[in-house]
């Protein structure tokens, strides 16, 4: 024979210290339950000592968005098909980003689809801050470049492997100057030195692999 516990019938104490012992996939769950658990949810992610969290957004074949514990494993999020990304409601993804106090967004983009704009276009709308974009692309073209570009742009880190055809040239003048804390290109054959110097001397480091040009011409 199995017994439940109400747990918002506990005392407040000892339902934090229930709470602690939960997954964090759990408390995501737990928090669309109702508006009143998800007030319990929000008041045990407000605690000092519960950690920084980011909003992870991966962008593959599948796609998926979530809660990352930071500098922990601990993880929930959920999931669909790349193609369902128009039926994600913004109000689902308002209340996962009303559980953290100063939310921050990881990308990490394996592949580009048409997608992807409306997705940074849907993050943008809640005025969420892009900490970190990670992107793998084979075959690339000038617009998904583009979009890349740009979410790199408003990012604090950017780690960037992109493969285009040798006779890409890439339009500086249609971005502003990046500013980041660091930058990583690989196949980088469409950096020329005045993609560099115009765009990229305001980073604070800079790596580039696969480019056809000497750091001695940027200087």
């Amino acid at each position: 024979m199995t017994s439940t516990i109400n747990l918002f019938r506990l005392p407040y104490v000892a339902m934090i210290e229930v709470l602690k012992n939960m997954e964090l996939g759990e408390l995501i769950e737990m928090s669309r339950i109702s508006e009143k658990s998800f007030n319990y949810v929000h008041r045990f992610f407000s605690r000092k000592n519960i950690g920084q969290f980011k909003l992870i957004v991966y962008l593959s074949y599948q796609f998926s968005i979530g809660i990352t514990l930071v500098n922990k494993t601990s993880q929930g999020y959920t999931e669909c098909n790349v193609n369902q990304l128009s039926e994600l409601k913004t109000e689902d993804l308002k209340n996962m980003t009303k559980l953290l106090n100063y939310p921050v967004v990881d990308w990490k983009i394996i592949n580009v689809y048409s997608k992807t704009r409306s997705l940074m276009a849907l993050l943008q709308s809640l005025n969420l801050r892009t900490d970190e974009v990670t992107v793998r692309q084979q075959d690339a073209n000038a617009e998904m470049l583009d979009d890349i570009m740009k979410l790199c742009t408003n990012s604090k880190k950017a780690s960037v492997s992109w493969k285009t055809l040798e006779n890409f040239l890439l339009d500086e003048t249609l971005y502003q100057p990046f500013h980041l804390d660091l930058l990583r290109i690989r196949q980088a054959s469409w950096v020329t030195v005045s993609v560099v110097t115009k765009l990229f001397m305001n980073c604070k480091k800079v790596n580039i692999n696969g480019n056809k040009w000497s750091p001695r011409d940027v200087t």
